[in-house]
């Protein structure tokens, strides 16, 4: 098995965290993501020669969506993507070892898939959503 304790992406390629929601994650009482949903913000572990204005260490919004793969429904047009459902995401993905040794599974994007970097923490109201049961008497 390969060991990668640091890499460097060519050209205009980006490695950033793959980080997933541990929690449900909600705005206002509604669901946006699942637990386990990576989340559209990564941080920047490393990037190729010819990215401009990033830097290691920065936490951008990445275009998740040029990453989706949807099921096609048999009487429709494929160029009609918002009437098909997402299946699942087709990302490329790289392996580093952490510091302990320990192989964290990483992203490969290319630039012109973030969106925006930005500054700030995540602060947001997190909800676990309580299982219901139905009892039919």
């Amino acid at each position: 098995m390969l060991h990668i304790k640091s890499i460097k992406p060519m050209f205009t390629s980006i490695v950033t965290t793959a980080d997933r929601f541990e929690e449900d994650y909600t705005e206002n009482g509604m669901i946006l993501a699942s637990k386990g949903d990576y989340k559209p913000w990564q941080t920047i572990i490393s990037i190729g020669d010819s990215v401009r204005n990033l830097k290691k260490g920065d936490k951008v919004m990445v275009n998740l969506d040029n990453y989706v793969v949807r099921k096609y429904d048999k009487n429709s047009l494929q160029n009609d993507l918002d009437n098909n459902k997402k299946v699942r995401y087709a990302f490329n993905f790289v392996t580093l070892d952490d510091n302990n040794g320990n192989p964290k599974e990483c992203f490969l994007f290319n630039d012109r898939d973030i969106l925006y970097s930005f500054e700030g923490e995540e602060k947001a109201d997190i909800i676990k959503v309580p299982k219901t049961k139905l009892i039919i008497s």
